[in-house]
């Protein structure tokens, strides 16, 4: 359980960085 959680963090935080890093370059 706690697998899946860290799992879905890291997901989201990947989705977060690269629509951060898209926004930087405009």
């Amino acid at each position: 359980m706690v697998d899946d959680n860290l799992a879905d963090i890291e997901k989201r935080y990947s989705e977060t960085k690269a629509k951060l890093e898209d926004d930087i370059k405009k």
